[in-house]
């Protein structure tokens, strides 16, 4: 049996690359290709509840973060079980994995907290590189005003200094991984969504079978 693909979308918050993801996994499904759509961290997913949980307080600021290795470390911890319950089992069965964030976001909002960046990458060293990694770019005064309209209380990494150091971290991520490919994230939705499905058959669809 032919083993799936391992799609992951990275960006700041307030970029689209949740909306990018689901619209991908669509297309794929509707191609034939058996997909699966997942994101990080993964409180939905009871396997990983309790690591999820604790994550998804501290970026909502109902618990502090002490210290950001640990958080980190928390991250990596969520994303070996991630792994191994949901994204390597799929790929084994042949299904297509789309997974909205990655260790791209340990690296770059790790980065963005002032962790070196080489422990950053040591801590990530031993997880799958993804097939591809579509890297959505929006200014940072874009996302934030995308945040804002949302209406809901500001995450942990939600502030305009603290995204343009994110961004920061991405743009290492983008020249040093050659998995990535940086998108225009200021086109409208269906508009980026045509050019990543372009990116997607030039660099995987064009290397498996289409059954």
């Amino acid at each position: 049996m032919e083993k799936g693909k391992f799609i992951v979308f990275e960006g700041l918050d307030g970029s689209g690359q949740s909306t990018q993801a689901e619209l991908l996994a669509n297309e794929l499904n509707k191609l034939g290709k058996r997909t699966l759509l997942t994101k990080e961290p993964g409180d939905a997913n009871p396997v990983g509840n309790e690591v999820g949980k604790i994550i998804r307080k501290k970026l909502r600021k109902e618990e502090p973060v002490t210290s950001p290795e640990f958080f980190q470390i928390l991250c990596a911890a969520d994303r070996v079980r991630h792994l191994e319950t949901t994204v390597l089992p799929a790929l084994e069965r042949g299904e297509w994995v789309v997974s909205d964030r990655y260790f791209g976001s340990t690296l770059a909002y790790g980065y963005s907290a002032g962790i070196e960046w080489e422990w950053l990458k040591k801590l990530n060293k031993y997880f799958r590189n993804p097939d591809l990694t579509i890297l959505l770019e929006v200014p940072s005064e874009e996302c934030l005003k995308r945040i804002e309209k949302r209406g809901k209380k500001k995450e942990y990494f939600e502030e305009l200094k603290q995204l343009r150091k994110v961004w920061n971290g991405y743009s290492r991520f983008a020249t040093e991984y050659p998995h990535v490919v940086a998108v225009d994230g200021m086109e409208i939705i269906e508009k980026i969504h045509e050019v990543i499905w372009e990116v997607v058959r030039e660099k995987v669809l064009e290397n498996t079978v289409i059954k």
